[in-house]
C-alpha cells in the first residue's frame, strides 16, 4: 500500500493512505480484500483497496454527497524468494458507486478464464426514485487493472428490469459471461442470453439492440 499510496497517515483520521483525486478531492484508502492463487513458488496475491471521501479537517466524511463516488485500487503482486513484492499490475483509483460507496466491499475474487481471476461486484445507486447500476469486473491487463464489464445492473432508460451475471466456464483465455434479464412484471419470464467475450476491446459489451430499448 505504501508503494502505491506513500506513507500512512494518522490522526486526526483513522490510519489510512491518503489519496488525493483532483476531481473529487481526498480519500482515505484501506486495504479492502487479499486473496492468494496459485501453489507455493507461483503464488499471487490478489489485493482490493477501498476508499471513503475525506473532509478538509482530514476527518472521513461520515455523510459524502451523491455526487461523491467510492475509490477502489486493484493489484496483482509476486513475492520473491527474499520476501520482496513485485507489482504485476495495478490501477491506484477507479472510481465507482455514489455517496462515497463503491460497493466493493462486496467483491469476490472470481475465475473469469482458464487462468484469469478478477475482482467482481456491482455499484450505483438510487437519486430522486430513479436506480442505476453496473457490474465491474477488475482484472489485469498489460499492467494494469481495467474493468472487463458494460454490464449494468439496472439501466435509469429502463426501470422495469434488472440484470444478473454468471461465468460460462469453457476452455478459453476468458469466458464468456450469461446475463439474465429480470422483469418487475410478475407474468414475465427471465430472459437470458450469453456476451461473448470482447478480446479486440478487452471487455464484455451488452447487445445494443437491447441497450436502445430492443428485445433479444
Amino acid at each position: 500500500m505504501t508503494a502505491r499510496y506513500g506513507a500512512a497517515i494518522g490522526p486526526p483520521a483513522p490510519d489510512c493512505w491518503r489519496y488525493v483525486r483532483p476531481d473529487y478531492g481526498r480519500y482515505c484508502v484501506r486495504p479492502l480484500k487479499a486473496e492468494w492463487i496459485g501453489a507455493r513458488g507461483t503464488r499471487r496475491l490478489y489485493l482490493l483497496a477501498g476508499g471513503v471521501p475525506m473532509r478538509a479537517d482530514g476527518t472521513v466524511d461520515p455523510s459524502p454527497a451523491h455526487v461523491l463516488p467510492g475509490l477502489v485500487g486493484a493489484f496483482l503482486v509476486t513475492v520473491d524468494a527474499s520476501g520482496r513484492p513485485k507489482f504485476l499490475a495495478g490501477t491506484d483509483a477507479f472510481m465507482f458507486g455514489s455517496f462515497g460507496n463503491s460497493g466493493a466491499f462486496e467483491a469476490k475474487l472470481t475465475q473469469v478464464g482458464s487462468d484469469y481471476h478478477a475482482w467482481v461486484f456491482s455499484s450505483g445507486g438510487t437519486w430522486q426514485g430513479v436506480s442505476v447500476g453496473w457490474y465491474h469486473i477488475l482484472a489485469p491487463h498489460g499492467g494494469r487493472f481495467v474493468d472487463l464489464s458494460n454490464i449494468p445492473t439496472i439501466r435509469e432508460q429502463d426501470q422495469a428490469h434488472r440484470y444478473s451475471i454468471e461465468f460460462v466456464p469453457a476452455q478459453r483465455r476468458v469466458y464468456a459471461l450469461a446475463v439474465t434479464q429480470l422483469s418487475d412484471a410478475a407474468d414475465t419470464k427471465p430472459r437470458r442470453f450469453v456476451v461473448p467475450f470482447n478480446y479486440r476491446d478487452w471487455r464484455y459489451e451488452m447487445p445494443g439492440r437491447l441497450l436502445s430499448g430492443g428485445e433479444f
